[in-house]
């Protein structure tokens, strides 16, 4: 899913964070939509996941994702609340936007500083003196640590959501044919307008077109590599 601010879509300069049905059906968000698509991702499959907002060497306000390597709470069951019975080995930062992954414990990360951290039950504010994620404590049930929204003085409360369920549907091999073909010829047209401009003369090379293709299959694996070897990395530290 590319990466597009806001502002791209609204003239005026207004944060506005979409459902994930909405930014499938866009194919583009920002960093709050595609840290809400991992996270769910990681729910549908049963996993405790949660939304970290914070600065990271992307930028001052920054959203990650935070794996815990415990299950999710039985959604049957209400008054069955979060566990956070934690071994901060375990405890993983994920990249939405560039998918690499991190321990907590990793001083080299990209998640430089946390500043609050939420699920679907509650919203927890760290206000320990540090903020960088390698030293804080990460028990969020401790009230000396981490200050929740939800509480003793607001209990929490059930809001009904008015999201819909994202829709995927698999298309004919035709319709990827027909959008290969036309976004060749989108690419193909941009240079040949660039270089008009210009005393060059644009010849489209077939052969280019197959390496791409080529790069294009091979980059998912690509990716999972580097992910893996990111991961080492970050364990062996």
């Amino acid at each position: 899913v590319p990466y597009l601010e806001d502002s791209a879509l609204q003239k005026r300069r207004v944060d506005v964070w979409c459902t994930a049905a909405e930014t499938l059906h866009m194919a583009a968000g920002d960093g709050e939509e595609h840290a809400h698509l991992l996270a769910g991702y990681f729910m549908e499959i049963g996993q405790q996941a949660f939304v970290v907002m914070g600065a990271s060497t992307y930028g001052a306000k920054s959203m990650f994702v935070l794996t815990t390597g415990k299950l999710l709470a039985d959604p049957s069951q209400p008054g069955q609340g979060p566990d956070f019975v934690w071994n901060e080995l375990q405890l993983r930062l994920w990249n939405p936007l560039a998918g690499t992954v991190s321990s907590v414990k990793d001083a080299a990360a990209e998640m430089r500083e946390v500043g609050c951290v939420y699920d679907h039950t509650n919203i927890w504010a760290n206000t320990q003196v540090s903020a960088h994620p390698w030293e804080i404590h990460w028990q969020l049930n401790d009230p000396r640590m981490w200050r929740p929204f939800f509480g003793m003085q607001l209990a929490p409360r059930e809001i009904a959501t008015v999201q819909g369920p994202p829709g995927y549907a698999e298309r004919e091999e035709l319709f990827y044919e027909q959008l290969e073909t036309r976004v060749e010829e989108a690419v193909r047209d941009a240079l040949q307008k660039a270089r008009s401009l210009g005393a060059f003369v644009t010849k489209p090379d077939n052969k280019v077109s197959r390496v791409l293709k080529t790069l294009l299959r091979e980059m998912p694996a690509r990716m999972e590599a580097v992910a893996a070897a990111s991961l080492g990395a970050s364990l062996a530290l």
